[in-house]
This record gives C-alpha cells, structure tokens and sequence, in this order.
C-alpha cells in the first residue's frame, strides 16, 4: 500500500483560500473551503450577500439536435425548456444556452453507461456530451445584495436589471466570458457565475471588494448548501448546489 496521501482536485481558488485561513474539507473528490470561520455568513447571505467557491458543482455539456429528448428522459420534464431558461431539477440545474447545446450542473451531472440505472441515462443518437467541470471555476453569489454585486462586475451592468428567475446568459463579468444562472431560493436570488478555470482567481478577486464594500462576506461551502437547501415544507425539486 501506498504512504502517498490520497490526491484531491483543487479549484482556482484554492491557493486564496489557503493565503485566508479558510477552513479546508473535503467534498467527494475534492479538497475545498468549509467555512471562513464567520459565525453569520449565513445570516450575512441572507441580509447581504454572501459569495462562495461551488467549483465542486459538475457541469455536463449536452451538444446535439435532440436535445429536447435528452432532457425529456433523462430529467423527466415534460414541458420544453427554452432558450436562454434555466430549471431546478432533482439533482441539480438544467440551463439551455443554445437550441442545440445545454449545461446540466448537479451532482448527477455524469456520463451514464448504458446498464448504470444510478445515473443520467446515455444520449439518444446524435447528441454529443462531455464533463466539462474541469475546465470551470465556479462563482456562487447568494442574497439580496448579489445582483448590486454582479453589476458592479458585469460586462452589461444594464443585463442585470432585467435578470428574471430562471434565467441564464452568456456576458461579460470583469471582462471575462462567462456563463451566468439566476435562481430564486427562498425569496433570495442565487447566482451561478461560471467562467474558465484560468480566469477564477482573476474574476474572484475582483469580486470580493465588491461583495466587502456591500457589507458582505466570502463563505464557504456550508454557508452555500445551508442557503440553497429549501426547508422541509418545499418540495425537493427546488434543491439545487448540494453535492
């Protein structure tokens, strides 16, 4: 047997986490902040905002002609989901950036084999589908204070404004590309903000003073999961960022 300690993945931001004295765990394979030790990130998330390292969340990319079959049998939606929509499913999110290409993010977001009843079921003929959760850095902005905070950084402050629930776009945030995902959770909207892993610590640092000059606090993955996770009474379709 091996002495080496078991390997972890890391995100972008794990040397800033490490340099703020974040408190370190591990989540399935991966060795990401806990808590930054406030007591309140969780009431600051729900008075202010609070902002979180979700690089954890896997992302699928679907890329094909029937997607909306995919989406039928694999999620089990009935109604079709539209361009530029996103929908809270079991295991997670479906976004559909184009006609032919969606992002499924969730912790069942993997490649199924065909006999594996536990998993997303393989895409009909025609459909191509690729783990793109490597490549990503995710940004998750929570509270009432998050689209003041996205605005500061968007590419087109204007485009946040009209930001419905369920909602995704593909903009600018700090003169990056990213893809961005809009919930409501109870009454709070919740922010996915996805950008490629080289540009994370660029675009995460240049949220934090934003978050700060709000009044707001970086967080960890406890804050994310105790904010996101709906209450007993709510069904649990509206679970969503809880791996």
């Amino acid at each position: 047997m091996s002495d080496r300690p078991r390997p972890y993945r890391v995100s972008a931001l794990h040397a800033f986490h490490l340099a703020n004295d974040a408190i370190m765990g591990e989540i399935a394979e991966w060795r990401i902040a806990r808590r930054y030790g406030e007591e309140g990130s969780v009431t600051v998330a729900a008075t202010a905002c609070a902002m979180v390292d979700i690089s954890p969340i896997p992302t699928l990319e679907i890329l094909g002609p029937n997607l909306d079959s995919w989406i039928a049998s694999s999620l089990g939606l009935r109604d079709p989901i539209a361009v530029g929509e996103t929908r809270q499913v079991a295991d997670g999110a479906i976004a559909r950036l184009r006609a032919d290409r969606a992002w499924k993010r969730g912790p069942h977001a993997v490649i199924a084999e065909p006999d594996d009843p536990d998993v997303d079921g393989p895409p009909p003929k025609g459909l191509r589908v690729a783990d793109c959760s490597h490549g990503l850095t995710g940004i998750g902005l929570l509270g009432p204070g998050a689209p003041e905070v996205l605005s500061m950084r968007a590419m087109s402050p204007s485009s946040v404004g009209w930001f419905p629930d369920g909602t995704v776009i593909q903009t600018g945030v700090a003169g990056v590309p990213a893809v961005i995902l809009e919930f409501t959770i109870a009454r709070r909207p919740v922010y996915h903000v996805l950008v490629a892993r080289h540009h994370g610590l660029y675009v995460w640092e240049q949220f934090v003073p934003a978050v700060r000059r709000l009044g707001g606090a970086i967080a960890g993955w406890d804050t994310w999961c105790a904010s996101v996770t709906p209450p007993p009474s709510q069904p649990a379709q509206t679970r969503t960022g809880d791996i």
